[in-house]
This record gives structure tokens, C-alpha cells and sequence, in this order.
């Protein structure tokens, strides 16, 4: 029996290891849509699982962490279907597997596809996800796309991003570009002008995701949002309100933690937004229960509490 029989033996050991998981992923994923930024770092630690299983140099190691990826998104697939709602995410899972993919290289794909036994797993994958069927092997704008880039992070300056971007005529190619540009910008969120920048590029795709993933990993003070923070969070409020609801409901705690005026002030501001919106969704016992929950845990803020006549009138 042949070592990569083997191991794909090991692989396939490892992914039903992990159904449990995924499980619970596509289970979220029906009512939470950004569960799938969770999942997207979940599959980077599981992956390196690969390495304990698959006794094989570094070379060759990419090609098991994109054969166990691939396996990981067929039993998605599986799942969501079971559940009913696939062809709701259908769209987003196809993407966030082509944003997976498109970090390997095309010599990675090339091992692949020169084994047998192995190529029948891409092949499956293709058939399953007619989306990557598009896919271009990287080789194309791969070097031009990296010098661009790597010469625009001296100075991200979101008219250039745009301007590139835009000339570019292969959609692979504009994706490609998109997910460097956002990896590359996200650590850097400290950063004032390349936070704003990040955000403006965010607003441009609509990629309300990428957002709130920078919301949870880089907390703000919501009186100190950018004018590009304020211009996402009003299109999250009209196009996803089943974004815009948790958000509300984070910024509103942390707001009365603060413990000043001004921050009180914007508290109760976005109560009242909140209250609106649950109003306008036919969920005013969902606001009613959060209301009741910050009476409570909030009691003993004198100030804070005596505005909440405000909105309770």
C-alpha cells in the first residue's frame, strides 16, 4: 500500500474527527452568517492537525492542508444540504472555499492532479462547487499582482486600490487582489489612515463580514468611528439587520462602560435606533428583553439609568 494511500487514509480519519464541528458550524451558519469568519479561523488551526497525521516533508505539506481543506467543505456541503439550507449559503460557502484555494500555489494543485487517487478529491470538489470550475491557476497576474501590492502598502491610498482593481478584467483575478489587500490591512487596524483605508475598501465590496471581524478583533470606542465606519454600519442597519442587531447591542455596553455623559448620551441614542429598528422587524420583545437586561446590570449607573426614561417614553 502506498504512502499516499496511506495517507489519505489518515486525512479522511482526521476530517471525521472534526464533523462534530463542522456540525455546529453549519447549524450557526443558518441564522448567523458571519459564524463563517469563526469557521474560516477554525479550519487554519484545524489544518494543523494535517501535520501530525501526515508524516511528510515541508514540501509536500501544502498538498494534505488543501486536500483536508477540500474534504472539510465537501462535509459542509453535506451538512447544509441535510439541514435545508444550502442553497441559502450556497454562494457563500463557494467563495469563502475560493478565497481558501486561491492561498496555494499552482505547483500544490499540480501534485494533485498527477495523482490519481488524490485528483479524484479536486475533481469531486469541482463537481460539488461549480464556482471553482472559473478558477485560474494564480500563474497569471500572481508576480504583477505582489509588486503592485507590495508598492501600494508603502502608502494604501484607496483611489489606487480602486483604479487597480478595476482594470483588472478576470473576476479571479479582482478576488485574488481583494483578499491580499484585506489580509494584508487588517493587522495594521491601530493604524489611523490605514484603518480608514481598510474600511473604505470594506465599503466598496459591501463586505460587511470583514467589518465586524475588524469590530471584534480591534475594539473601538464608537464615539471615535471613522466617517468610513459610520458610512458601513448605516448600510449594515439598512441591508442586514440581522447584523446590525448584535452590533447595536455590543456598542451599547460598551458605551455605558465608559461611564461619561457624552458616552451615555450615544448609548441612548443607539437604544432608541435599536428600538426602531426592532420595531420596523416585528422584534420588539427581543428589545424589550435587552432592555430589561440593562436596567438590571446597569442599576447602579445613576446617570445612565435616569436617561433611559428617554427611551422607554
Amino acid at each position: 500500500m502506498s504512502n499516499s494511500h496511506n495517507h489519505l487514509n489518515q486525512l479522511h480519519l482526521l476530517v471525521e474527527s472534526h464533523l462534530d464541528q463542522v456540525g455546529f458550524f453549519c447549524e450557526e451558519w443558518t441564522f448567523q452568517p458571519h459564524i463563517k469568519l469563526t469557521f474560516r479561523d477554525w479550519l487554519k488551526e484545524a489544518m494543523v492537525g494535517v501535520e501530525e497525521v501526515v508524516s511528510e516533508n515541508n514540501s509536500n505539506m501544502n498538498k494534505w492542508q488543501l486536500l483536508f481543506g477540500l474534504l472539510i467543505f465537501q462535509q459542509v456541503r453535506k451538512q447544509l444540504i441535510h439541514l435545508g439550507f444550502y442553497s441559502f449559503r450556497k454562494q457563500e460557502v463557494e467563495n469563502l472555499l475560493l478565497s481558501f484555494m486561491q492561498t496555494f500555489s499552482s505547483d500544490t494543485f499540480k501534485s494533485i492532479e498527477n495523482d490519481e487517487e488524490l485528483s479524484s478529491i479536486l475533481k469531486r470538489s469541482e463537481q460539488d462547487f461549480p464556482l471553482l470550475k472559473q478558477r485560474e491557476r494564480l500563474e497569471c497576474t500572481t508576480t504583477d499582482q505582489m509588486t503592485w501590492l507590495k508598492q501600494w502598502l508603502t502608502r494604501p491610498h484607496f483611489s489606487k486600490y480602486v483604479q487597480y482593481y478595476t482594470a483588472l478584467s478576470v473576476p479571479n483575478q479582482q478576488l485574488q487582489l481583494k483578499k491580499e489587500v484585506i489580509n494584508q490591512l487588517f493587522p495594521l487596524q491601530n493604524h489611523t489612515p490605514t484603518r480608514r483605508t481598510f474600511f473604505q475598501i470594506i465599503d466598496y465590496h459591501l463586505d460587511y463580514d470583514e467589518g465586524i471581524r475588524a469590530w471584534l478583533y480591534f475594539p473601538q470606542d464608537p464615539l471615535l468611528f471613522t466617517r468610513e465606519e459610520q458610512s458601513l454600519f448605516k448600510k449594515i442597519c439598512e441591508h442586514r439587520v440581522d447584523l446590525a442587531v448584535p452590533l447595536y447591542m455590543q456598542w451599547i455596553e460598551r458605551l455605558i462602560e465608559k461611564k461619561s455623559s457624552a458616552h451615555y448620551k450615544k448609548a441612548h441614542i443607539y437604544l432608541k435606533e435599536l428600538q426602531k429598528m426592532s420595531e420596523r422587524t416585528n422584534d420588539q420583545n427581543r428589545f424589550e428583553q435587552y432592555l430589561a437586561m440593562i436596567r438590571k446590570k446597569y442599576r447602579k449607573y445613576s446617570a445612565f439609568y435616569e436617561g433611559l426614561k428617554q427611551v422607554e417614553a
